[in-house]
């Protein structure tokens, strides 16, 4: 559970600072609705966060699968969020 809610932690994180470095410059509503994607998309992962119990009843490997794929996930959401810096460098 701690693993999934660290890949949360690290992808609000990086919106965060994202933002904190666009403020500097001329504010921009397209960057700031991609910006603002980004986050949905984050708590949608958030969402799909398996409940406690479910790690007490479930197999390890089928954990270690959904872990993966949640990584993929968060892999997809860093992506976009480097992308829109780029998209302004």
């Amino acid at each position: 559970m701690k693993q999934f809610k660290t890949i949360i932690f690290r992808l609000r994180k990086a919106v965060e600072q994202k933002r904190r470095l666009f403020s500097a410059s001329e504010p921009d509503a397209r960057r700031e609705e991609l910006l603002n994607l980004a986050v949905l998309h984050i708590d949608n992962l958030e969402k799909q966060i398996p409940a406690e119990k479910f790690f007490e009843t479930t197999h390890p490997n089928t954990v270690k699968t959904i872990l993966k794929n949640y990584k993929l996930a968060e892999d997809v959401v860093m992506d976009e969020i480097n992308a829109i810096q780029e998209s302004y460098a």
